[in-house]
């Protein structure tokens, strides 16, 4: 699982990059989290790392939800709302799984 997530997370954050940079690099970042979760021989670390990625994953994939969402509000200010990239669509996707992950592991 860590290298699903690894790989949602990466392409997330290659695709964000070109919009946003330093969103981009923050994601590119935690996708690390779940490549080192990868190469741990306990398994109580392999969760560890699963876990830790997947909570700062659901708080940038909340954080871009929520910002699409509020772009709505744009046009009362007579601005254009903002698109929904394919970056933000594959980080909120991740955001879905990552729930799971952090449910699975807090019952564990």
């Amino acid at each position: 699982m860590n290298l699903v997530m690894f790989l949602l997370t990466a392409l997330s954050g290659i695709l964000e990059f070109w919009n946003d940079r330093l969103l981009g690099f923050f994601i590119l970042v935690i996708s690390l989290v779940f490549l080192f979760g990868c190469f741990e021989k306990q398994r109580e670390r392999y969760r560890a790392h699963l876990f830790v990625g997947s909570v700062l994953v659901l708080f940038f994939a909340g954080f871009s939800l929520i910002s699409y969402l509020v772009s709505f509000l744009m046009p009362l200010l007579g601005e254009e709302p903002k698109s929904l990239t394919l970056g933000d669509a594959v980080l909120v996707s991740s955001g879905f799984i990552s729930i799971l992950n952090v449910y699975r592991g807090r019952r564990k």
